[in-house]
């Protein structure tokens, strides 16, 4: 082993060693976070998912890369360890690990250079999805009201008598609650990891992958409305027992129907073919 590389290799431990050392009680901290919060429970899944990302785009790139001292890499390091202090310093385990993210992409401009780099951008920041965040509660409240809104509005058309108050639907002789289980972030946190995903993998332009990205919200948005429109309906001629049958297939077949919309947007704007970069290594491109 040359000089050069034993010190690339060199330098590369040093820093993973140093990522378990520093991030040991913030990992400890994601992994209860994964098991307790049900809005994160996906969350055991991202450091893999970004991983084999990371990995993949190294081994295809591997040949370009020109590690050494890099200003932007090692002001990201930094940037990152300042973060991590504020975090520490205010007892936040999010700011902490969302740290990680510039810590991470500094170490990476560092060992492939700056214009390489940018490749490990995506499955970089896709860690973010792994991250949960203190005020997910107050988010979920909010999209609970606004869905019960859209679908009293929606009600009050098929000629039902409806009143709203919050996230509390009120009918001649029933009423309905929109607990923040059902208010909507839930599929929509759990719609945006494949289908971000799916974005990534599409060979079009950025504008289109961006307008993709952000088409997702109202999708999902959208789709909780009628769900809830739906079993409000439902409930005014079917029995309880068959009303939670509904509730549980439409919560499954929702996510279904976004995710197939967001395929038939994609084919719509031209964003059909998947890249293969990715997949393959830089030793089967050359055959």
């Amino acid at each position: 082993m040359r000089l050069g590389e034993f010190r690339d290799h060199y330098f590369t431990l040093v820093f993973f060693f140093s990522i378990l050392i520093l991030y040991f009680p913030v990992f400890v901290w994601l992994v209860s976070s994964w098991v307790n919060n049900p809005y994160y429970s996906h969350g055991f899944f991202i450091p893999f998912i970004s991983g084999f990302l990371i990995w993949r785009i190294w081994l295809t790139g591997r040949k370009d890369f020109k590690p050494g001292f890099n200003l932007p890499g090692f002001m990201l390091i930094i940037a990152g360890l300042f973060i991590y202090i504020g975090g520490f310093f205010y007892a936040s385990y999010w700011i902490c690990a969302l740290s990680l993210i510039p810590f991470l992409q500094g170490f990476l401009i560092v060992i492939s250079g700056w214009k390489n780099s940018r490749q490990f951008l995506f499955p970089v920041l896709f860690l973010i999805f792994m991250i949960p965040v203190p005020f997910i509660d107050y988010v979920a409240i909010y999209f609970a009201a606004f869905s019960a809104y859209w679908a009293s509005i929606l009600i009050h058309i098929c000629g039902i008598t409806v009143t709203i108050n919050g996230a509390e639907l009120f009918l001649s002789e029933s009423s309905f609650r929109i607990g923040l289980p059902c208010s909507g972030l839930k599929t929509l946190i759990s719609l945006l990891i494949p289908s971000t995903l799916l974005i990534f993998m599409y060979e079009c332009n950025i504008r289109d992958k961006l307008l993709l990205f952000f088409l997702i919200f109202p999708l999902a948005l959208l789709t909780n409305i009628v769900r809830i429109f739906l079993l409000v309906i439902f409930s005014q001629y079917g029995p309880q027992t068959a009303l939670n049958t509904v509730h549980d297939i439409l919560g499954v077949l929702m996510p279904i129907l976004v995710f197939i919309g967001i395929l038939a947007l994609a084919q719509s704007i031209g964003c059909s073919s998947i890249k293969k970069g990715i997949f393959t290594s830089s030793k089967n491109q050359t055959r």
